[in-house]
């Protein structure tokens, strides 16, 4: 077996603590039997009310709490920075008062990006939506929340979630006498495929020396430059329009 020195990954312990406990906390938030079919329909509480809905969700935000775009709706933390004490429990006390919220959060922002009428039984009427909607716009859907809801709609992949790596220099290896002094990366690429009601983490990891770095950085940076001409380029008259633009 290989010894190799290791420089620390960008990743230190605070953070994936903080990641851990978000996941601890998510799991007891959302303590509910698996997603039912599509032709059985959900056992959900009764819709918030439009000024519980508003105040819970500006509460949340300012605490650091986010939401992803599964179906229902996840908690995350913006910062990666773990929940306080006080903030533990005011989860707790937003989650006993609003149980409905993961769903009506999700059927939302389904409703303000895509223009499909949202569920009443889930949301409430045309009224309280109103509100929520703007509330669900201004602290929920932002530019990656966007694209990860695209991503979860349109492609059958996992999607990218984040990356880590290492700088080793393999110092001694059994059965060989003298081993080159060499540096380079092990890299370990993090995917999440989140279909609705699904959601499972995948890696891919791999070594990679400085040249073969240098070809992978030009290749994302032209993937980048089509990617952004094609963001830039006129819509197709067959797309539809972003609902919550209207």
């Amino acid at each position: 077996m290989a010894d190799e020195e290791e420089h620390p990954s960008p990743q230190g312990p605070m953070q994936q603590a903080a990641q851990s406990l978000g996941e601890a906390i998510l799991a007891a938030l959302s303590d509910a039997p698996p997603p039912p079919s599509p032709d059985e329909p959900p056992n959900l509480s009764p819709p918030t009310n439009a000024q519980e809905f508003v105040a819970s969700l500006e509460s949340l935000y300012d605490m650091g709490w986010a939401f992803d775009s599964s179906y229902p709706a996840r908690l995350t933390r913006i910062d990666d920075q773990p929940p306080t004490p006080p903030e533990l429990n005011k989860l707790a006390e937003t989650r006993a008062a609003c149980p409905s919220l993961p769903h009506e959060i999700a059927e939302l922002a389904w409703y303000a990006l895509t223009g499909n009428q949202p569920d009443e039984q889930i949301v409430g009427d045309t009224d309280t939506v109103e509100a929520k909607i703007n509330a669900v716009r201004h602290l929920v859907i932002n530019d990656d929340y966007r694209e990860r809801f695209y991503l979860q709609t349109c492609s059958k992949l996992p999607r990218y979630r984040g990356i880590d790596w290492e700088v080793v220099i393999k110092a001694a290896e059994r059965g060989h006498s003298a081993t080159p002094w060499y540096p380079y990366a092990l890299v370990t690429v993090d995917t999440v495929e989140d279909a609705r009601g699904h959601h499972e983490h995948k890696t891919l990891a791999f070594s990679v020396g400085i040249n073969g770095l240098n070809t992978l950085i030009d290749e994302l940076v032209a993937l980048k430059g089509h990617l952004e001409r094609v963001h830039l380029a006129p819509r197709s008259p067959s797309a539809s329009k972003e609902h919550e633009d209207a």
